[in-house]
This record gives C-alpha cells, structure tokens and sequence, in this order.
C-alpha cells in the first residue's frame, strides 16, 4: 500500500504506513529498507533532514542483517549527500571487499576521496575504474556520456593536484566522447567560470 502511495506522490501518506508497520514489527527489514529508500529520495529532492532518517534506517538494517555491499554502498552515499566522506569511503572499503567486480563501488570510492580532499587517492579510484573500460576487451562499457562524465570528475582531481596538462587532456577527451550533453555542460562550466560569451549551443567550437 505504501508503494502505491509512493507512485500516486502521496509521500506523506507512505510515510505514515511506513512507520506504522515498522511500529507493529519493528524487525521486519523490508519495511525499514523501503523507508530507507524513500527518506533518501527525500533528502535529495526536498529537504537534507529527510537524510538522517534514511541513516538509522540503513544503520539498523546492517547492524541486523547479514553483510550486503548494496546496503553498504547505499548508505555510503547517503553519508556523501550529508557531508561525510570518511564513515562513506569505511562502507565502500568494506562493500568492495565482499564485491571485488562491482566498477560503480570504486567510482562511488573515487567522488568520496575527492569529496574528503584526497584527490590522490580518487584519481588511483578513477584510473582503475576508466582501465577497466579501455578500448580493445573491456570489462565495463560506459555510455559515451557516462565516460564523458568520469573524465571530467577527474580532470578535477588532477587540476587540485596541479597535473594540469592531465586534466586538460581529460577534459578534451569527454567532449570529444561525450557528445552534444558532454559539450553543453563544458560551455555552462566555461560561463560560470569567467567566459560570459561562449554560446550554449552544444557545438564544438
């Protein structure tokens, strides 16, 4: 009832489901992941408090379950949007340990170095995640976008390390391989970066 609820928008009702089935049996995980899932989408959308209940939800159900990577990786990023890449990259650390073939694991493990300020650590993250989609055999196959996506976080990485040649290069590349999307959030960059008249027109120029 609280999934319909949820797919008719009427978040406020799901909640109160939610909360009154986790009330009569407060051991029923699948109740307190489906809220964990809904206060995180909460907290993205409409206020960051919404994150602090997805946080006990998700603590509580790995306190009581067995080891999952999916829950570790899904709190971990509930740790990034609140601010706090340290516990995030401890659950990452462990998910990884138990998924040793999951790229998008070590991708969420390069934003939160970058995040902590450890761009040294999340460009090894970012080396190690673009090699396994290298040209010949790859182990992943990005969308041009998402490719176009990764070099750019960590053309960002480089220039804090001051490998600017690197990151410039990197740059070059995700617009090359990234498309129109690619070339437009170049340009807003560019004019929110001291460049008033480049065009927003998705053109290489």
């Amino acid at each position: 009832y609280a999934s319909i609820r949820i797919g008719r928008q009427a978040n406020r009702e799901a909640v109160g489901v939610y909360d009154d089935v986790i009330r009569r049996h407060p051991t029923y995980l699948f109740a307190r992941l489906e809220r964990a899932h809904l206060f995180a989408y909460l907290g993205e959308c409409c206020s960051r408090g919404n994150y602090q209940v997805a946080l006990d939800d998700y603590n509580y159900l790995i306190r009581h379950g067995a080891p999952d990577s999916g829950l570790l990786s899904q709190r971990a990023n509930v740790l990034m949007a609140m601010g706090k890449p340290e516990p995030a990259i401890s659950d990452l650390t462990a998910a990884m340990k138990a998924n040793k073939h999951a790229f998008s694991l070590r991708l969420e493990s390069a934003d939160a170095y970058a995040l902590l300020g450890r761009d040294d650590l999340a460009v090894e993250d970012y080396d190690a995640v673009l090699a396994e989609a290298a040209p010949g055999v790859p182990l992943h196959i990005f969308p041009p976008d998402q490719w176009a996506k990764i070099l750019v976080a960590r053309a960002f990485s480089l220039m804090r390390l001051q490998r600017f040649d690197d990151a410039a290069n990197d740059v070059v590349k995700a617009i090359r391989v990234g498309g129109k999307q690619a070339i437009l959030r170049a340009q807003v960059m560019l004019r929110r970066h001291g460049f008033p008249d480049v065009p927003i027109d998705g053109e290489e120029s």
